[in-house]
C-alpha cells in the first residue's frame, strides 16, 4: 500500500505553459536592471546609432530609458521586436558560426517586455511619423502613431513586476545603479566612436563625446594620471590583431575590476587570456596585485564561437593557445622594448611617451623575442581543460623577478616542466 501511495505521487510530464517558458527564458538573460540596460545598448549599437542616452531612475527601479538615433524599426517588424526567437540578425544555424552583431538570438526584448511595463517609440527614415506600442508584463497593446525623432527610444518601467521572487534579490539603489554604470562603461570603452549620455536621477553622470581615440575616452573614465601611464601594445598574426593599453606596472589593483577585454566590439571574459596577462607580468607586480588593461581582439567571426552563455560574456575560441602565446607574447616584446624591469628596481614610473609605438627591437631583443615565444608555446602544451590545475614552470631567468628583461637568455636558462 506505501509503494502504491508512492508511486502515485510522482508528477507526471507535462507541457510548460507559454507564460512560464517566458518568465524561465526571461529569468536566464534579465538578471537584473544592468542586465536590461546591456541588452538595450546591444540594440542600440546593432542600429547602426551614433548617438545614444540613458536615463535611469532610483537604479532602474522605477525607469530604464535607452535612446537611439539609429535605423528604427520598420512598422511591419514592431509586433515581432517583442516575439521570442525573432530576429534580424541571423536566419539559419551557419549563421551562429558568422555573428557580426551584439545580439543575434531574439530573446532580449521578449524577455525585458515579459517581466516589465514595456514602451517602445521607433521611426525609420523612409517614414514621416513614428509608432508607439506597450507590453504590460507579457500582455502587447496595439501600435499607435506617434510623434518621434528617427531611431529607436525603448523604456522599461517595474522590471519584475510579476516575477517578485526576483525583485527580492536585487540590492541596494547603489548597488544596482553601481552595476548599470559599469554596463555603459564595457559599452562606452567598445564603441568609443559613439556618443554616449549616462543620467541617473535626472544627473549626468557620463555625458561622452564621439572619439577616434581610444586614449581620449580611457582620460574620459579614469583621468589623466592614468592614461599618462598607459602603454599601447599593437600585434597582428594571421588575421588576429591584438590592440590597445596596458598599465605601467606602477599602476595596478589588488582584483581583475580594472581589466577589460573586447572581441569584436563585444566585452568578454576569458580565464585563459586573463591568465596569460598576469604572466607578461610576472617579476613586474608584487604577489596580489593585477595589471589594468584595456585589450581588444579583432578576428574573424568563423574563428570564434559567441553562442555559448545566455549573457554572450563567454565565447570559446578555435584556436585558444594561439591566442594565449600572442598575447603573452605581444606583452612581454612590449616590455622588453621599454627595459620595464630596470624602470622598476630604480622605483621610476615611465618618463618618456608610453603610448607611443615602441622603438625597433635590437638583434638581443629579437632573439629573446623568439625564445620567449617558443617558452610560452612549451607552456601552453602544459594547459590542463580545467584552468585550476593548469601547470606552469618558472620563467625563464631572463623574466624571473631577479633578472633584467632585456639580459639575452637561452633555452638552457630555462627551468623544465615540474611533472
Amino acid at each position: 500500500m506505501e509503494r502504491k501511495a508512492v508511486v502515485e505521487s510522482i508528477s507526471r510530464i507535462h507541457q510548460l505553459d507559454t507564460s512560464v517558458i517566458n518568465k524561465i527564458a526571461a529569468g536566464e538573460v534579465i538578471e537584473r536592471h544592468a542586465s536590461a540596460v546591456k541588452e538595450l545598448l546591444d540594440n542600440s549599437s546593432d542600429a547602426l546609432a551614433t548617438r545614444i542616452e540613458v536615463d535611469i531612475m532610483n537604479g532602474g527601479a522605477d525607469l530604464i530609458r535607452v535612446v537611439d538615433n539609429g535605423e528604427g524599426i520598420h512598422p511591419d517588424d514592431l509586433l515581432l521586436a517583442v516575439a521570442s526567437n525573432a530576429t534580424s540578425k541571423i536566419s539559419t544555424a551557419d549563421d551562429l558560426f558568422s555573428v557580426q552583431t551584439m545580439g543575434f538570438r531574439g530573446e532580449a526584448l521578449a524577455s525585458i517586455s515579459e517581466v516589465s511595463h514595456f514602451r517602445i517609440r521607433t521611426r525609420t527614415a523612409d517614414q514621416t511619423q513614428g509608432l508607439e506600442f506597450e507590453v504590460k508584463t507579457g500582455i502587447p497593446g496595439k501600435p499607435q502613431p506617434c510623434g518621434c525623432p528617427l531611431g529607436t527610444s525603448i523604456e522599461v518601467r517595474q522590471l519584475f513586476a510579476n516575477t517578485p521572487v526576483r525583485r527580492k534579490f536585487l540590492k541596494t539603489t547603489k548597488t544596482e545603479f553601481g552595476h548599470i554604470s559599469e554596463q555603459f562603461t564595457r559599452a562606452a570603452l567598445a564603441h568609443p566612436r559613439l556618443y554616449m549620455v549616462l543620467r541617473h536621477n535626472n544627473k549626468v553622470i557620463f555625458d561622452l563625446p564621439p572619439s577616434d581615440n581610444l586614449l581620449d575616452r580611457l582620460r574620459l573614465f579614469y583621468g589623466s594620471n592614468l592614461a599618462e601611464q598607459l602603454i599601447w601594445v599593437d600585434s597582428e598574426v594571421d588575421d588576429i590583431r591584438i590592440w590597445g593599453y596596458v598599465s605601467h606596472p606602477s599602476e595596478n589593483m589588488s582584483t581583475r575590476k580594472g581589466q577589460y577585454l573586447f572581441l569584436n566590439g563585444r566585452w568578454i571574459q576569458d580565464r585563459t587570456l586573463q591568465h596569460a596577462l598576469t604572466e607578461a607580468y610576472r617579476g613586474l607586480l608584487m604577489v596580489g596585485r593585477l595589471p589594468i588593461s584595456f585589450l581588444y581582439l579583432d578576428m574573424p567571426a568563423a574563428q570564434v564561437d559567441v553562442n555559448v552563455h545566455p549573457t554572450k560574456s563567454e565565447v570559446r575560441f578555435r584556436d585558444g593557445q594561439h591566442l594565449y602565446r600572442q598575447l603573452l607574447s605581444t606583452l612581454r616584446s612590449r616590455f622588453l622594448s621599454m627595459d620595464l624591469q630596470s624602470q622598476m628596481s630604480l622605483g621610476k614610473k615611465a618618463d618618456f611617451d608610453v603610448t607611443a609605438p615602441p622603438p625597433p627591437l635590437t638583434p638581443e631583443q629579437k632573439q629573446t623575442q623568439l625564445e620567449l615565444t617558443s617558452w610560452a608555446k612549451q607552456q601552453l602544451n602544459q594547459v590542463h581543460d580545467n584552468l585550476a590545475d593548469l601547470k606552469i614552470s618558472s620563467a625563464p631567468r631572463s623574466i624571473s623577478p631577479s633578472s633584467d628583461l632585456a639580459a639575452p637568455f637561452t633555452a638552457a636558462d630555462a627551468i623544465p616542466l615540474s611533472q
